[in-house]
Order: C-alpha cells, then structure tokens, then sequence
C-alpha cells in the first residue's frame, strides 16, 4: 500500500484482519450449523419418522427429461394431491399439540410460582422479586420448554409443506396448461 500514510495503511491491514476474523467465524458457524442440521434431521422423530424421512416423502418428483405426457401429469398431480393431504392431516394434528404444550407450560409456570411464593409465606421468608421468582419457574419447567419447542418445529414443519406443495403445484399446473396450449397450436397448423 505504498503512497499511503502510514496511519491509514495500519487502519487498512486492520481492518484486512477483521475481514478475515469474520470470515472465520462465518466458515466455523456454517460448518456448525450444517453439522447440527444434519443431526436434527436425522434424530428429531415425529409421527413415526425422522425429519429427514418425511423430507423425502413429500418430495415431488418431476421428469428429468423431455415433455411429460398427460398421464405423467396425471401421476404427478394424484401424488401431488396425496402428499397436501399428508402435509394437512399432520399440520392439522401438530396445531392443537403445540397449543396444548405451550398452555402447559404456561400453567405449569403459573402453578410454579404460585408454590414458591407460598413455601416463601410458609417459612416467613420474604420472597424474591417477580422476575426472580419467573427465572426459578423457567428453570424448573426448561424441559417443558423444550416439548413446547419441539412442537413448534414440527407444526412449522408442516405449515412449510404445505406452503412448498402450493408452490409445486402452481408451477406444475403452468406446465400443463403451456405443453397443452403448445400441443393445440401445433395441431391447428399455429401459423394463423
């Protein structure tokens, strides 16, 4: 960096070396990340399967090759139909667990502190502030917490899917409809 003051070249490899910092935290955060996701997908089990099982489930596959015919289109939308029914009937089961989990959870809490405030009445001890008393609750109901979690993530899971199959079945049904409306302009000679 020559021509520069020497103070700003000292600022430049500085921030060089921050650049570099950050880089390497964001390589190590990644490499964390993909091994993580990759333990979740294979170990978090939910209506009989992992996450990555169902993943490959409710793929959609479409032809590698050439023009799909009306049968493949046919075959493509019956499995397209039965896997938004999958993704429903899950979803619409995963609601309610979540729901009723993260009501638990709450009342659990409530039930916490209303306890140690009485063992504080109790033992004429004068008890903690409310904040302090919540944080001894969390505490107590972090497993909970975690089922609350937990069904968060699969009801999430779900909704996606069914966001991922309208998607699919948009694009698939463009498809059809373009191959249709090129196979009737073909027929009728398409030069008018």
């Amino acid at each position: 960096m020559s021509g520069l003051p020497d103070e700003l070249t000292q600022e430049l490899e500085e921030i060089g070396e921050d650049i570099d910092t950050i880089f390497d935290d964001l390589v190590t955060d990644s490499e964390t990340m993909n091994v993580f996701t990759d333990k979740v997908s294979q170990t978090l089990v939910f209506f009989g399967k992992s996450l990555a099982l169902w993943e490959d489930e409710m793929w959609v596959g479409l032809p590698d090759t050439g023009t799909p015919t009306g049968e493949e289109f046919r075959e493509i939308f019956l499995d397209l139909a039965n896997k938004v029914q999958i993704a429903s009937h899950y979803h619409e089961l995963a609601s309610p667990a979540h729901l009723i989990s993260m009501s638990n959870i709450s009342v659990k809490k409530s039930d916490l502190i209303t306890a140690l405030i009485s063992h504080y009445h109790a033992t004429s001890t004068k008890a903690p502030p409310a904040a302090i008393l919540e944080k001894m609750a969390d505490g107590f109901i972090a497993r909970l917490s975690n089922l609350g979690n937990t069904t968060k993530i699969v009801k999430q899971f779900w909704r996606n899917k069914l966001d991922t199959l309208e998607k699919v079945r948009v694009l698939v049904n463009s498809m059809a409809i373009s191959i249709a409306v090129q196979n009737k302009s073909e027929g009728s000679g398409g030069d008018d």
